[in-house]
């Protein structure tokens, strides 16, 4: 039994001596760790935007589908910027006909630049022209 008892301790004692004598390894310089996700609204219109690979940019602006009017993707390269499914919509009361925040979800797919066009309008008022519109410059490092 006591001979038991000094090999556990001889055991315990090694794996102490290993645990003090290890060194922690730092992660590697060169990994990447997506930036956390951009956000924007209609105060950015105009503006340009600097994304890395794999950020998430997402775009809130205000809206009432109720009125028939949405917003709607107009033009963009999807290789550079790729949209997430589709907009999420946030009224901003339980009321009718109250209106809220429609937010687009994009990812910076690859480096480039482009720019990203989104148009408030009827979709069957195809002759008029919409009613606003969100314009930003993307570029994607």
């Amino acid at each position: 039994m006591l001979r038991l008892i000094k090999i556990w301790i001889q055991v315990l004692a090694f794996i102490w001596l290993l645990s003090a004598c290890a060194v922690p390894v730092p992660p590697p310089s060169n990994s990447t760790v997506p930036a956390s996700p951009k956000k924007l609204s209609e105060q950015d219109n105009g503006s340009t935007v600097t994304l890395q690979v794999g950020q998430q940019l997402d775009i809130s602006l205000v809206a009432n589908p109720t009125t028939g009017y949405q917003w709607e993707v107009a033009s963009g390269d999807s290789a550079v910027l790729k949209q997430l499914g589709e907009p999420t919509y946030t009224a901003d009361s339980a009321a009718l006909g109250s209106g809220g925040t429609m937010t687009f979800h994009f990812v910076a797919a690859a480096r480039g630049e482009t720019t990203l066009k989104l148009i408030y309008h009827r979709t069957f008022e195809k002759d008029t022209p919409p009613l606003k519109t969100f314009e930003i410059t993307v570029v994607v490092k």
